[in-house]
């Protein structure tokens, strides 16, 4: 199933296209862009996102807080934010805790180093990201799990590659996003299909945790911080 043909069951589904009818490429072209502002809307919703990975980096001694995003200290495609994480020292993993701004401004002195660091604070800026350890580390690396971004149609010819469910999803509720733009009004069935559509990826999802726990903290049997508890 291509992006095309998604495109095409979308506009067959609000009588913009009849059964056969060739799709002109501009309007192709619009609809595309629609599906991938779509998608990309989708990628901020934890219960549509169906993947998290691991992604692990250097930690500099005595630094404290690191630019993610493309072309930054951690240079990979930037998060909108980070599930969990640990730090690795010798071979040992200790978890670290996602803080808030209130936890994060809690902490009367930021500048305190450990060899352990315990809180992990996430600044969504843009176009780069930041992240900021307390206790500042003074060794090992650290590694973040972070939902995977959708997949999204870099042409017409692209083809789907997402898991069961998402192809009833996207071409339900892209009819939906278009219906304005080919001044079409939605039916209640199709509504209540793209509704239940999205609610079975949610469901799904919400059914099956993403969040894992990394083999390491078995094999290794440190997922714990041995400053976890006490008060900063």
């Amino acid at each position: 199933m291509t992006a095309l043909d998604i495109i095409k069951r979308s506009l067959r589904y609000i009588g913009a296209l009849g059964v056969g009818e060739t799709l002109e490429a501009e309007l192709a072209n619009n609809a595309l862009d629609s599906a991938n502002a779509m998608l990309d809307s989708w990628s901020i919703d934890g219960l549509l996102v169906y993947q998290t990975n691991y992604e692990t980096f250097p930690l500099s001694a005595g630094v404290q807080s690191y630019t993610i995003g493309a072309g930054g200290t951690f240079n990979t495609s930037r998060p909108d934010r980070i599930e969990s994480g640990y730090v690795r020292v010798n071979n040992i993993d200790y978890q670290l805790e996602v803080v808030d701004n209130d936890k994060w401004n809690s902490i009367a002195i930021k500048t305190t180093k450990s060899t352990w660091p315990s809180y992990l604070r996430f600044d969504p800026n843009v176009p780069l990201a930041m992240i900021h350890l307390y206790p500042v580390p003074t060794t090992g690396t650290i590694t973040i799990n972070r939902y995977v971004v959708l997949q999204s149609f870099s042409s017409l010819t692209d083809v789907l590659a997402l898991p069961r469910g998402y192809e009833r999803a996207i071409a339900t509720n892209l009819a939906i996003e278009l219906a304005p733009e080919y001044d079409r009004t939605v039916s209640a069935e199709l509504a209540k299909i793209a509704r239940e559509a999205k609610a079975n990826i949610q469901r799904i999802n919400l059914d099956s945790p993403l969040l894992s726990i990394d083999s390491a903290f078995a094999d290794k049997g440190g997922f714990g911080n041995p400053l976890q508890g006490l008060n900063f």
